[in-house]
């Protein structure tokens, strides 16, 4: 994981900002998620999905690349990061 990565996520999260992962599973498969990030915490980013309509969390040391979007949110439920 690298710190620009947590970095991001934190300000887009103090931003209401959605981020887009480029995120690799525990079976080795690609994905990009489109996130809103509420939480840090134990090594993992918690955020809600887009794409899957639901809260999920994602290891950081699986992220492989995070972009902050323009795009801003309304939080469903407090953010911290």
């Amino acid at each position: 994981m690298r710190n620009n990565t947590v970095q991001t996520i934190r300000q887009a999260a103090m931003d209401n900002v959605l981020v887009t992962i480029n995120y690799i599973d525990s079976k080795g498969n690609f994905s990009e998620r489109l996130i809103e990030p509420y939480e840090i915490k134990n090594g993992s980013l918690f955020g809600y999905c887009l794409d899957k309509e639901s809260i999920r969390n994602f290891k950081l040391s699986k992220i492989s690349l995070v972009t902050r979007t323009n795009t801003r949110f309304t939080p469903r439920w407090a953010i911290n990061i």
